[in-house]
């Protein structure tokens, strides 16, 4: 049975599996150990440990960054229960405080879940290698839970690799990896693209400029086909002033003498 179903089925009701553990601290465990098809273990609680079968159980001594799981048997050494130690089934824990099902704490008294503020007396714990660890979650971690293995396992179903979580994280990192030259080739990209726009920018800057030259160039140019033509005029008439210039004046009666000359 689980955990709670065994927490259910003792709290209050004083037992064992032998007559002289009946109503003691290990009579309780051992019943825990008997669910879990766990040899026995004869000796006092603060033997647990010491006589522990390692074929079944795992032996983790108490040090300041570990802590037991629900189902682990916590053990006490002889600073608890007169010298012979104490033993209880752990509900939960952390690495300050831990809530174990137990019998006999106080004398006397039926098993029930008791909460610890410390790891006083504490030796360590006995871990079920056949332990299937029942935990009670709330709805949202549950939830997320359940959303994080199905992520997980339509990943493996995309990559098309074996449940393996050594292949998958290698896959998922050269997809990281993948992803990540992606950016940077987008970022070259976005680079080039602003690099282009700026040249273009220049080139219709100075293609304007160069129009604007072109046009000064006409108007010059018209300018100059205009002064041309009115030195051409200039030209012509200078050359008939010369001509004027160069033939003789003809006075009083040389020029009777030549229209009269004429007139034949």
């Amino acid at each position: 049975m689980s955990y709670l179903d065994f927490k259910n089925k003792y709290t209050g009701i004083k037992c064992g599996n032998t007559a002289a553990n009946m109503g003691e601290c290990v009579g309780l465990v051992s019943l825990w150990m008997d669910n879990l098809n766990i040899p026995h273990e004869w000796g006092n609680a603060k033997d647990l440990l010491a006589n522990a079968n390692t074929q079944y159980v795992d032996v983790i001594n108490n040090t300041a960054n570990n802590f037991p799981v629900q189902g682990d048997i916590m053990v006490w050494g002889s600073s608890w229960g007169g010298g012979y130690g104490h033993t209880g089934v752990v509900e939960q824990a952390d690495k300050s405080t831990f809530i174990t099902f137990e019998q006999n704490n106080p004398g006397g008294n039926p098993p029930e879940a008791i909460g610890h503020r410390s790891y006083a007396g504490v030796i360590g714990w006995l871990h079920p290698k056949n332990m299937t660890t029942n935990v009670s979650v709330d709805s949202t971690t549950f939830e997320n839970l359940v959303r994080k293995s199905t992520a997980y396992d339509t990943i493996i179903n995309k990559l098309q690799v074996a449940d393996s979580e050594t292949i998958v994280y290698a896959d998922v990192d050269k997809l990281l990896q993948y992803e990540q030259a992606v950016l940077d080739k987008d970022k070259q990209l976005n680079e080039a693209q602003g690099q282009i726009a700026a040249l273009q920018d220049t080139s219709n800057i100075k293609a304007a400029e160069l129009l604007k030259v072109q046009e000064q160039l006409n108007i010059l140019q018209k300018t100059v086909d205009s002064l041309t033509t009115d030195n051409q005029i200039q030209q012509k008439e200078l050359e008939a002033a010369k001509q004027q210039l160069s033939q003789p004046i003809l006075t009083g009666w040389k020029l009777t003498l030549i229209n009269f000359i004429n007139k034949f």
